[in-house]
């Protein structure tokens, strides 16, 4: 029998090194909305953490990713490290930083997120705010 490990190890490594050099760092907090002095909706971060991610489309077609979890072909799949304390669904995802500037300042709902079956990597889905965005 084969032992792995330390393939799965090197995998791990290598997509850590991808995710520090990738320049993408994201927010992921609760958004909170609450009415203003004047009425006027404000929204307050709360809990908020940075982690440092590649940001990409989820994929060309709208589908499953895991059995309970549903995406579009425009939500967001983010790669984290594999470390990483999972994101609550409904939290908010904001893109902080990124070599593609049209990101910078969107936010997305987590929908779900499915970990890679070598423990390499964690991808969170999101739905962005802004849909189209991204191709502007």
């Amino acid at each position: 029998m084969v032992d792995v490990g330390k393939l799965f190890d090197k995998a791990r490594d290598l997509v850590d090194q991808s995710i520090t050099t990738a320049g993408t760092s994201v927010r992921i907090a609760n958004l909170r909305s609450v009415l203003g002095p004047d009425l006027k909706p404000v929204v307050t971060v709360e809990n908020a953490r940075t982690e440092d991610a590649i940001v990409t489309l989820a994929g060309l077609d709208s589908g499953f990713v895991t059995p309970n979890l549903q995406v579009q072909s425009t939500d967001w799949r983010i790669i984290f490290k594999a470390s990483i304390e999972l994101p609550d669904l409904k939290q908010f995802i904001t893109v902080l930083g990124s070599k593609d500037p049209r990101l910078e300042g969107i936010s997305g709902e987590v929908l779900g997120h499915a970990v890679d079956s070598s423990g390499a990597y964690t991808a969170v889905y999101a739905r962005p705010q802004h849909q189209g965005t991204w191709n502007s």
